[in-house]
């Protein structure tokens, strides 16, 4: 009797293992899903050579900034990192340490979250790990792996529904224009449908947590970094991100608490201030973070008149080439 029960687990823990190993055989998306850009946004780090400009943020900044306007005024090749937020400022900081070398200049530009629920990552970590293998070196705390642990159950579901819909022939549509909607530089530069589609008055600055404290382990861990850039004899800049001002005032409380402890805090050069990064509520596609095409343009005017009176400034360590 026993070992008949014995033979029962080991028979479900081996058809346990078979169907994992079964839907790790499929993908969890194409190749060409807009997650799988990270794959080019890393090679075109990896491959610029220095002096060059690397925009490290969330989402804001892959939908905020035009980097090949940046590059022209500037004379840098412009890498833009931008990527999802909840994969977290800190592992993004982290996956471009090794690319930075001799009079590069490193501006980072957080969301706001990015201070408080994501920091750390999410269960986004998850499917980074996918789309990226090699992001698991980038992980460096405990929480990083914890979040990556917690993703896996809504992983796995994904992945199952993934493999019944290739398995019944079903073609994936790519959301958000997939992969080519970035460009060379790492832009996002997709715009298709009408602004009101989205309500972006109804969304949520802080994705619904706004009352999380501020992680101030975020503080010690960008001063590392830009005390790690200046010994590369790079430049690293801090760049708040752009908001609209409908949801400035919504959560002004908040956004001066994380300003005023930024600024007591960080040691790396504050570039703006958050009431310098509002804009019009209309001026946004999608997100309280993703500006439309005419909001890009005015933020990277504004963003290279800053690069223009900095270049007189000694903060640079880099001239332009």
């Amino acid at each position: 009797m026993v070992l008949k029960l014995i033979g029962k687990i080991l028979l479900l823990m081996l058809l346990v293992v078979m169907a994992c190993l079964v839907m790790i055989r499929f993908g969890l998306f194409s190749k060409e899903n807009y997650y799988y850009t990270i794959q080019d946004k890393c090679n075109r780090l990896a491959t610029t050579p220095s002096p060059k400009f690397i925009l490290v943020g969330g989402s804001n900044t892959a939908f905020g900034l035009d980097s090949k306007k940046i590059q022209e005024a500037t004379n840098y090749p412009v890498v833009n990192m931008g990527s999802a937020a909840d994969i977290g400022l800190r592992y993004m900081i982290q996956s471009v340490r090794q690319y930075i070398h001799k009079d590069d200049i490193v501006v980072v530009i957080p969301e706001y979250y990015q201070f408080t629920t994501y920091f750390n990552g999410s269960s986004a970590l998850t499917i980074l790990m996918e789309v990226y293998p090699q992001s698991v070196q980038y992980y460096t705390s405990r929480e990083q792996y914890l979040n990556a642990l917690r993703g896996v159950p809504s992983y796995l579901r994904l992945k199952f529904t993934s493999m019944l819909k290739i398995l019944s022939g079903y073609k994936e549509v790519l959301l958000f224009g997939g992969r080519k909607a970035f460009n060379e530089y790492g832009d996002y530069t997709y715009r298709d449908a009408k602004r009101a589609e989205f309500d972006v008055g109804k969304q949520s600055l802080f994705g619904g947590h706004e009352e999380l404290k501020f992680e101030k382990e975020a503080i010690e861990f960008i001063n590392e970094f830009y005390r790690f850039t200046k010994e590369k004899g790079a430049t690293a800049l801090f760049f708040f991100p752009a908001i609209s001002q409908y949801h400035y005032n919504q959560n002004v409380n908040v956004i001066e608490e994380i300003d005023s402890t930024l600024r007591s805090g960080l040691e790396i050069p504050i570039l703006n201030s958050p009431t310098d990064e509002i804009y019009p509520l209309d001026l946004f596609y999608d997100s309280p973070y993703h500006l439309s095409l005419e909001g890009r343009d005015r933020r990277t005017d504004k963003f290279i008149e800053y690069w223009r009176h900095l270049t007189n400034a000694p903060l640079l360590t880099a001239e332009p080439k």
